[in-house]
């Protein structure tokens, strides 16, 4: 199961013939190929490997293809003495990757940080919270008795007034229902990111 390069002086795996990578010194593999057309999408990039990966993804430090070619040095020259734009200056704000978000977006209890820095090491527990009976974490208090259970033993929900009028919250079409009662919009359902307080999207 081997291909003999023309020059007779180095046998390759037959996985290697035709995949646009010479592997014979004299490029005897890639001869007389019927290269099919990659099917790669206008808004993706080709990896080496025949994937394809959204333009999102393409030089984002994450290797997305598998053979990290979407990150390849000399493609996205990151080299690590360039001034990355994670460096911004924010004058009475909070920097998130590039961009300044306000203060009261760090610690309040949802991610607005695609790294989801701004709710890293928070101790959201002070004097207007509420400590979940778990002892693993605090909410606000306008999140009690709010039929979404917020605490992981459900103790923002035990003790509550009964609400004879609580109609069950129903959500538009174009909207998906959290396990924990609220609605997002749809297209915000499995984007890799939770949206819904318990991360019933995802």
């Amino acid at each position: 199961g081997q291909f003999q390069c023309e020059d007779r002086k180095q046998c390759i795996q037959q996985g290697w013939v035709c995949d646009h990578n010479p592997d014979c010194l004299d490029g005897s593999d890639e001869k007389n190929c019927n290269y099919t057309p990659l099917s790669c999408g206008r808004s993706e990039f080709s990896c080496d490997n025949k994937n394809c990966v959204s333009m999102d993804l393409f030089c984002n430090g994450d290797n997305d293809c598998g053979d990290n070619s979407d990150e390849a040095e000399q493609i996205c020259h990151r080299r690590t003495e360039d001034p990355l734009p994670t460096t911004v200056q924010c004058q009475g704000g909070f920097a998130c990757g590039a961009e300044c978000l306000p203060l009261s977006a760090r610690c309040n209890g949802s991610y607005e940080c695609v790294d989801e820095s701004d709710e890293e090491n928070c101790s959201l527990c002070t004097e207007d919270t509420f400590s979940c009976g778990s002892g693993d974490r605090c909410i606000p208090v306008s999140w009690l008795c709010d039929q979404s259970q917020d605490c992981s033993d459900g103790s923002d929900e035990a003790d509550c007034p009964i609400k004879h009028d609580a109609v069950e919250k129903s959500c538009q079409s174009d909207q998906f229902h959290c396990y924990s009662g609220e609605c997002i919009p749809l297209h915000m359902a499995c984007n890799n990111h939770p949206d819904c307080l318990d991360s019933s999207d995802e």
